[in-house]
């Protein structure tokens, strides 16, 4: 069974079906920015970059700086904004529904 065949047979607490959706999706994408990430950082010897001897650095004083061997890839910040453009379009659905079970119960 594939993991969508499973994720469409869930019931998630009766969730409607677009906020389960948005969820699973959300939820793809933070797995795709995790490998890429990974994918990213165990590039060559040393990865994306390395720690060497500042310029200033002194026999008494050591300074290390952090030398990227280039730009972050610009997917990244595609696969982020997807991720958060999911969780945040389920934000709506929650919000009014929470505050209003907690005010309905107090009125008279």
């Amino acid at each position: 069974m594939s993991e969508t065949d499973k994720f469409a047979q869930a019931d998630d607490n009766n969730l409607p079906e677009q906020i389960k959706w948005k969820l699973y999706r959300a939820k793809i994408h933070f797995q795709e920015f995790e490998r890429e990430v990974s994918a990213w950082m165990n590039v060559g010897p040393t990865g994306p970059g390395e720690m060497v001897f500042a310029p200033e650095s002194t026999p008494e004083k050591t300074v290390y700086i952090y030398q990227s061997k280039g730009n972050v890839p610009a997917r990244f910040g595609l696969i982020a904004g997807d991720f958060l453009q999911n969780l945040r379009s389920v934000l709506p659905w929650g919000s009014p529904k929470s505050g209003h079970r907690g005010s309905a119960e107090k009125r008279p």
